[in-house]
């Protein structure tokens, strides 16, 4: 009676050991982000000088669609909303190209960033799921030079 007490006692610690080390066993169950969209969020900080504001954008965080990374969220595990509103840019940046790395995003705001210059690269046509594009008190130039993104 001990002995299958024991038995049982050790198969269930063993059980409870594999469910809470599984995320370190398989790395891919704690990572809820696809990589090539967080690679393309950490290039997109880098391009915006590493402000302040994305300090919680951490290469070491393996989900960047947890709400642990500020202005990020997903479907599906892709990044479909990103808010990137009130930078805080230290100088003059251009629009970030890496952006058409994000082939999910539907919503991207870019509002209230004064140093954000320059004009919406061609290659923004590449989004094709791009439903929102807010741009407000950010650059500005005249709604007739964005002719192209009627889509939009």
């Amino acid at each position: 009676m001990i002995a299958s007490t024991m038995q049982h006692f050790l198969s269930c610690i063993l059980l409870l050991l594999i469910i809470t080390t599984q995320r370190f066993i398989i790395p891919s169950l704690s990572e809820k982000c696809n990589q090539h969209d967080k690679e393309a969020l950490l290039q997109i900080k880098k391009e915006f000088g590493n402000p302040t504001k994305l300090s919680s954008w951490d290469p070491n965080n393996n989900d960047c669609c947890n709400d642990k990374w500020k202005g990020v969220s997903c479907d599906s595990d892709r990044v479909a909303n990103l808010g990137l509103d009130d930078l805080n840019l230290p100088k003059p940046v251009p629009f970030p190209p890496s952006i058409t790395n994000l082939p999910f995003l539907d919503d991207f705001s870019l509002s209230r960033i004064p140093n954000l210059v320059g004009t919406i690269p061609p290659s923004i046509s590449k989004l094709t799921n791009l439903d929102y594009l807010t741009l407000s008190h950010t650059i500005p130039a005249s709604p007739a030079r964005y002719q192209t993104l009627f889509q939009i």
